[in-house]
Formats: structure tokens, C-alpha cells, sequence
């Protein structure tokens, strides 16, 4: 028996400034607005839904849904239902059923595109379902449809994603036609016709086939900066472009300053992925345990502009690999910690596909989580944070797309067609 709760994150000093679960809670879904995640704490806004044994009480500042086994053996009663549309600020009341139907409802049909008011809608991976995870259950799933009424708000936030990437493009922070590989990464996931993806008001452009791997070895003289095979760009506490350097054929993070930090020390590889389903992954081969706050992971989704990104991260201080997500530069942890020891070397992984998120420790899936934040970006990079400027190095970058055979095809009237490997032409 679990159960479940609404109510705020917390905000927490240690190992850095972050948003949080509440002390006890198994897992997390965050229905706060993209503005609410942005904000600094200490002071929360905006509301989560949490899940805990059945023996934990949260307190005061949280609202008792009730208990059962799954959300979906929670029905809602008519009061509930009000209760919950107006915490999250629905525009419709809600209809009758579960806690699961309440937040599949939330975060589907009556999602926000924006994210400005409300969270936005989930998305749905390369199999081309949509699905729910909490506590690392998967509580829905079901096949992305193009006429069903959840597809109405996800559309939405497809074309709005387009516009925004291809200007990006246009002014020259992606590459020129970058933005018709991840309208073709979209072909054929969604397996609905390309134009259906681009706001009407925009060029009628065909897209082109997804597919890119890229790679770090960090084999070079020692040096304050990053690469030889990517161009990077630094961002953090300590200096704004210089907190990682190369030492011994390695990325070290350069020590954190002594304030308390906000964004730790990440780095962004400034070349693209041809979509925003991916994965990024290091070797991790020096973490020193003991009394030092040394943390090091990969970093997918990262935006071309912004700290914006979710990463996987694993901590000596405490023993935890968590994942974070930065929206507005602020950090919020989603998900459960996977308590663990780091032993170097270890082979961390973080994997965007659709709004599911997955952390990866040794090859084996470790955290699971549902998350809205974060949609469109295709760069990826790394995360880390040191006490000492000695005990936090990795290697063997590597970023790939997540695979989606793909092909461009012409029927005999010429018209654009696409052929996914699910088969059928779009």
C-alpha cells in the first residue's frame, strides 16, 4: 500500500542548491509551470505529486489523496477532482475515475503547449507510445494516435518546438538545415505527415534522415580547454568559461568556489544531435569518496542558449546517483535516488526519449521518470561539481541519437513521402 500526496518541493543546500522530494518520498511527478520551475528558493511555488509508504507522513504542508496499491486503484471523489483542477489550474473539470486518470488528464488533453500556466503535455518516445512512470512504475501507456484528443496539445507543442528550433537555425546557432533532421527524427516517430509538424504559416520544407553519434577522448596536452574533437562551451559557480579542464587525457572540474552552488560546473558540446530522443554518456574515473562533494554525470536535452538540460549525476558525498533537470538555470531532482557507492570506473548514462528519462549506472537501468520540462533540445554535454578541483574526472564522451530508421521517399507523382523501419508511408 503507497500513499499519495500533493504539495511543494523543497529546497535544499546540500550537495548543491537544488529543488527536491520531501524527506521519505519513493517518487515524483512535477506538474509545476516551466516559470515556477525556474525560481530560486527557498520559498516553493507551485505543486508535485508525490507517493510514499504507507507509514510516511509528509505533514502540514501537504494534501492526503489517499492511499492504495497504484494511482489507478485511487478513485477520485467529486470534491477531489475540484480540489485538484483548481491546485493545478485546469481549464476544464476533470471527469470522473482514478488519481491515474486525473494526472494522465493533466498532463495530456488539458497540458499546456507553453508550459507558461500549467506543465506541458507528455510526449511520447521512438515506439511511439505515450507514457506515465511514477516511482519507477509505469503507470500508463498507450500508442500515439494523431486523431485521439491527447494528440491535440502535443501537436502543439511539436509545431511551437519547430518555429523555435528553426530560427535557431536561421541565425546561425545550429546548423543551416539542422532543423529538417529533427523534423525528420519527429516522421517518424509520430508517423503522421511532416507537414502536420510545421506551424501553416511556414515554408513547406521536406525533412531530411536523423542520424548522428558524436564522440570526446579528451587526448590532448593538458589544457583549460575541453575537446579535441568537440568545441565546448563551459558554464558555473566558479568561472563562467573556465570551470573544466584537461588534465592527463582527461575532463577534471576545476574546484567549485566556496559559496554554496547553483548550477555546479557543466559543460555543453557545441555540435548537435539530429533529434531530442537521445542518450549521453561519460566514464567516470575518478570520484573521490570520503568528506569531498564530488559528483560527475552526463547531460542530455541541453539547450543551445541556456543552462537547460537533465543529467544524471553520481555523488561521493552522500553515496546516491539522482537525476536533475535545469529549467531557467535553477536545479530541480526528479525521481528517487539509487543509493550506491562510486568505484571508479564507473559508466554513467542519461536517456531522453520522450518524456520518459532514465539514468543508467554500469549498463543497468537504475531511475526511471515521467518529466514535461524539457522538450527540443538536441545538444548534449556533461555535469559535475568539486570541492577539491582534483577529485571529479571522466572520459570517453559520447552522444548519439536514438535510433529511428528512416529514409526519404518520392512516389511516382513526386510527391515527399517517408519510410520508417515500422513501415508504412507518411
Amino acid at each position: 500500500m503507497a500513499r499519495f500526496w500533493t504539495g511543494p518541493l523543497t529546497w535544499a543546500l546540500t550537495p548543491t542548491l537544488h529543488w527536491r522530494m520531501p524527506t521519505g518520498t519513493l517518487g515524483m511527478v512535477d506538474l509545476r509551470s516551466l516559470p515556477d520551475q525556474g525560481l530560486v528558493g527557498p520559498t516553493p511555488h507551485g505543486l508535485a505529486l508525490f507517493v510514499t509508504a504507507n507509514s510516511t507522513n509528509l505533514g502540514g504542508d501537504y494534501t492526503l489523496l489517499g492511499q492504495a496499491p497504484r494511482p489507478d486503484g485511487l478513485t477520485l471523489t467529486p470534491a477531489d477532482r475540484t480540489a485538484w483542477r483548481t491546485a493545478f489550474g485546469l481549464p476544464n473539470p476533470l471527469g470522473p475515475g482514478t488519481l491515474a486518470d486525473a494526472l494522465w488528464e493533466t498532463l495530456t488533453v488539458q497540458a499546456d503547449p507553453t508550459g507558461v500556466d500549467r506543465p506541458m503535455p507528455i510526449d511520447c518516445g521512438i515506439d511511439g507510445r505515450l507514457e506515465l512512470h511514477l516511482a519507477g512504475a509505469l503507470v500508463r501507456s498507450q500508442p500515439f494516435r494523431a486523431a485521439d484528443p491527447e494528440a491535440t496539445p502535443l501537436i502543439d507543442m511539436v509545431q511551437r518546438t519547430y518555429r523555435r528550433y528553426r530560427q535557431a537555425c536561421l541565425d546561425g546557432i545550429h546548423p543551416p538545415t539542422h532543423y529538417r533532421k529533427l523534423l525528420g527524427s519527429w516522421v517518424a516517430k509520430y508517423r503522421v505527415p511532416y507537414r502536420q509538424l510545421q506551424p501553416s504559416d511556414l515554408p513547406d520544407e521536406p525533412p531530411l534522415p536523423p542520424e548522428t553519434t558524436l564522440t570526446e577522448s579528451f587526448n590532448k596536452a593538458d589544457s583549460s580547454t575541453l575537446g579535441p574533437v568537440q568545441t565546448w562551451t563551459e558554464f558555473g559557480d566558479f568561472a563562467a568559461t573556465n570551470s573544466w579542464e584537461v588534465v592527463s587525457n582527461r575532463a577534471r572540474v576545476i574546484a567549485a568556489s566556496t559559496t554554496l552552488s547553483l548550477v555546479g560546473e557543466s559543460a555543453r558540446a557545441e555540435a548537435a544531435l539530429s533529434g531530442s530522443a537521445h542518450y549521453a554518456q561519460i566514464d567516470i574515473v575518478t570520484l573521490t569518496n570520503g568528506a569531498a562533494n564530488e559528483q560527475l554525470g552526463p547531460a542530455c536535452r541541453f539547450s543551445a542558449s541556456v543552462v537547460e538540460l537533465y543529467c544524471s549525476r553520481l555523488l561521493s558525498l552522500i553515496s546516491e546517483y539522482q537525476i536533475l533537470k535545469f529549467v531557467g538555470g535553477v536545479a530541480s531532482q526528479i525521481g528517487a535516488s539509487f543509493s550506491v557507492t562510486p568505484s571508479p570506473p564507473d559508466v554513467a548514462r542519461v536517456q531522453a526519449d520522450g518524456s520518459t528519462i532514465k539514468a543508467f549506472l554500469e549498463g543497468v537501468e537504475r531511475i526511471s521518470v515521467t518529466d514535461t520540462a524539457i522538450t527540443g533540445n538536441t545538444r548534449c554535454g556533461m555535469f559535475g561539481y568539486s570541492s577539491t578541483g582534483t577529485g571529479a574526472e571522466a572520459d570517453s564522451w559520447i552522444a548519439s541519437d536514438l535510433g529511428i530508421a528512416f529514409k526519404p521517399y518520392y512516389d511516382r507523382g513526386g510527391r515527399y513521402r517517408s519510410v520508417a523501419s515500422r513501415g508504412g508511408y507518411l
